[in-house]
């Protein structure tokens, strides 16, 4: 099993999770990639990265973006294509703002532009299996690390508005994930795991 960036081994349903990493294809592990010979099913997790406003013109909220969320899920299916079986599943990851942004234009562009790359992928590597999963807010080491304020008051927003009330728990998005990796009739789709945001 390969392990995401900074994180020990997880086994959930005997997927590899497989890093994004965030400068292109001269930076794709080529030796993790090795060690998951014969892989039949993979799933990328999402990238470190910063959002901000278009009219600030930050490249590391725009540009940077891509390269960390985008691209690194890009190459990496790329590096992975040698080991993959004809019967591999594999998942991207994008976010909810890809069909409903509230800002952070880039960020929603970037979302929108790994669920088309499911697509795409999916067509042209068939019979192997692509699909994304969209989540929304999720209770997560990511959000728990961050200062309790700034984590309540990203809650309290978020529960406003999707129709449950709630953050996701990481194990519906696992969960999630595993329906898109198991389900050999789905692929080319894109699975939002929000709470019903997205349709809001």
């Amino acid at each position: 099993m390969a392990r995401p960036t900074g994180q020990r081994n997880r086994d959930i349903g005997g997927a590899s999770f497989l890093p994004s990493h965030r400068h292109r294809r001269s930076r794709v592990d080529r030796r993790l990639l090795r060690r998951c010979a014969r892989a039949r099913r993979t799933i990328h997790p999402a990238a470190s990265y910063r959002t901000g406003a278009f009219r600030d013109g930050d490249v590391d909220t725009s540009e940077a973006l891509f390269d960390a969320k985008f691209w690194g899920q890009y190459w990496t299916v790329h590096a992975a294509l040698p080991v993959l079986k004809q019967s591999a599943s594999i998942v991207l990851m994008s976010g909810a703002a890809s069909v409903r942004p509230i800002g952070a234009p880039a960020y929603a562009a970037c979302n929108a532009a790994l669920e088309g790359l499911a697509r795409g992928l999916a067509f042209e590597l068939s019979p192997i299996r692509v699909n994304c999963l969209s989540p929304g807010t999720t209770d997560s080491d990511l959000w728990r690390g961050r200062p309790a304020p700034q984590r309540e008051a990203a809650y309290a927003h978020w529960n406003g508005l999707c129709l449950t009330g709630r953050p996701a728990h990481v194990e519906e998005q696992a969960q999630a994930a595993l329906l898109l990796l198991d389900n050999g009739n789905m692929t080319g789709a894109t699975l939002f795991c929000d709470g019903g945001y997205s349709f809001r």
